[in-house]
């Protein structure tokens, strides 16, 4: 009985080791009262025992507040439902989309591309700036977007052509009746005050052309030449040295033919006035372009020249002319070019009334004479440009 009551007392003595004693809100360790250092507290720590977590309060059904794992972004939003700020923590930047780098265009590119297609100066403003000595932006702006081996940056051209000619004259009267062939020689030049506006002119003679007596043996010893001036209007259809353009001219002609004033069967001609000209420029590659070119003179004054012959084809002369060519530019460079082409002249005079003078071939006087002259050019040259 004694011994009963011993072993009674020494387990309620160690009840706090059977129960447990609570160390913190959560945990529980076995071994200490409340308010003592725990016994056991060093084999605690050995890590042989294990702290056994509390179970969970459940959460009350009233509460409107919602755990969100921090490593994702909280959005509040408002009744209208829009995101109002967004927390950016542990959200990893995105990378923005790859897209394609803009080019840079200069600024006077856009002014090239009015001026070239739609905004070009007129040509009474083109002239306005030059008589003022300006140079409107946009004809700066021009120069700076071509190659600057481009023919159009040239502000002086002159060129000098070797040719051999060869005419003919068909008319029923006979002093208007004759052909020739001869050699020539050619210089011109062009002053192009803006690559779009120039001036223009041209001088052409012959050096030992002849033609035969009217009925007589022996030729005569003429001069062909012929003088060309005009202002050009041109327009090139792009920026590269690839481009075609187009020049339009206004144009004033003299052509002459000069005799001797003691001849007896041959009368001077001088045929004069303004046409219109118009000629394109189609390169197939930097080196090389072809020419096509037109033009047309519909009245011109034509005159005969009177010799030791007092003779007349008939009175009130109307003259036209026209004249096409085609050649190409063999380009060493925009300083250097040889020019070689081919061209061909036709002029129609129609007289009214009766010649002065009998035909020598025929016996009579004829009446509402007509001529028809054919001028062929093989022309050969070389152009400098500055």
């Amino acid at each position: 009985m004694k011994n009963s009551f011993i072993c009674l007392i020494l387990c309620f003595s160690f009840s706090p080791v059977l129960w447990g004693q609570k160390l913190d809100e959560n945990k529980e360790i076995v071994g200490s009262k409340a308010g003592e250092k725990n016994p056991l507290a060093k084999g605690l720590e050995s890590g042989r025992y294990k702290a056994k977590g509390l179970p969970k309060k459940k959460e009350s059904k009233q509460s409107t507040m919602t755990t969100v794992p921090l490593a994702q972004p909280v959005v509040v939003v408002s009744p209208r439902e829009e995101p109002l700020s967004v927390s950016p923590a542990n959200v990893p930047a995105k990378a923005p989309a790859p897209t394609d780098e803009p080019k840079v265009v200069p600024a006077s590119a856009h002014l090239i591309s009015d001026l070239v297609f739609s905004d070009s100066p007129s040509l009474v403003e083109q002239v306005k700036e030059i008589v003022e000595g300006k140079e409107p932006i946009q004809l700066r702006a021009y120069r700076e977007q071509v190659h600057e081996d481009d023919n159009r940056l040239n502000r002086l051209e002159v060129e000098l052509s070797s040719f051999l000619q060869y005419v003919d004259s068909d008319s029923d009267y006979s002093y208007r009746n004759y052909q020739s062939y001869s050699p020539g020689l050619e210089v011109g030049g062009r002053l192009w005050l803006t690559p779009f506006l120039g001036l223009h002119g041209h001088y052409g003679t012959t050096t030992s052309a002849g033609i035969r007596r009217n009925n007589n043996p022996g030729s005569v010893a003429v001069k062909f030449d012929s003088t060309d001036m005009g202002l050009m209007i041109r327009q090139y259809f792009g920026l590269s040295r690839r481009s075609n353009s187009v020049t339009f001219g206004l144009t004033y002609t003299e052509s002459r033919l000069m005799v001797p004033s003691d001849e007896l069967t041959r009368m001077g001609l001088v045929s004069k006035g303004f046409g219109v000209e118009v000629s394109g420029r189609i390169p197939v590659a930097p080196s090389f372009a072809w020419i096509l070119g037109a033009s047309l003179y519909p009245r011109l004054t034509a005159q005969e020249v009177e010799t030791s012959l007092d003779l007349s084809s008939g009175s009130s002369p109307s003259t036209g002319r026209m004249k096409i060519n085609l050649g190409s530019e063999i380009k060493f460079s925009r300083r250097h070019q040889i020019l070689v082409g081919l061209e061909y002249q036709h002029e129609t005079t129609q007289y009214d009334g009766s010649a002065s003078q009998a035909d020598p071939v025929t016996g009579q006087i004829p009446s509402g004479v007509t001529v028809q002259q054919g001028m062929t050019f093989l022309k050969f040259g070389y152009r400098w440009g500055q």
